[in-house]
Order: C-alpha cells, then sequence, then structure tokens
C-alpha cells in the first residue's frame, strides 16, 4: 500500500504475473469479498504501459459456487 491509500495486489500462474491496482474507494467498498472469499473474481480495467500491463480493479465478486466443481488442468504437463 503505498501513503495514498493505493493497493498492489500480484496475479501469477504459469503464464506469468499481472499487477491489479485497487484505489481507495474500491478496496474500501469491497475489502470484505476480497480478504474473506475463497476466491475472487476482478472487475476491472486492462492498462498496458511501458511493457507493463496492470488491471485496475472496480469490483471484486465472490467466487462462484459453480465453479468449484469445474475441472483444471495442469498446465506444466500440457502439450507432453
Amino acid at each position: 500500500m503505498t501513503a495514498k491509500g493505493v493497493i498492489f495486489l500480484n496475479l501469477e500462474d504459469e503464464t506469468g504475473l499481472l499487477n491489479v491496482v485497487v484505489l481507495p474507494g474500491v478496496w474500501d467498498a469491497n475489502r470484505e469479498v476480497a480478504r474473506r472469499s475463497v476466491g475472487v473474481v476482478i472487475e476491472g480495467v486492462v492498462e498496458y504501459r511501458d511493457g507493463v500491463t496492470n488491471l485496475v480493479a472496480r469490483r471484486f465478486h465472490p467466487w462462484p459456487d459453480d465453479v468449484r466443481d469445474v475441472r483444471t488442468r495442469n498446465w506444466a504437463y500440457w502439450g507432453r
């Protein structure tokens, strides 16, 4: 967090890293979902500047219950 109250999050998977920028008002409105949910879906605007991709968050949604049953893929073994 910076002195101006901006929160910075990093999302990472096998394909890379995404920076998430959360402005103070957005964090205040979504703090409980972000902190208490099993997972979150972050809605926002993607910005690309100077070779860096950022997601400027607008809203956090709780991870949907029906997604828990979706099969996942282990990308480390993709293409073998």
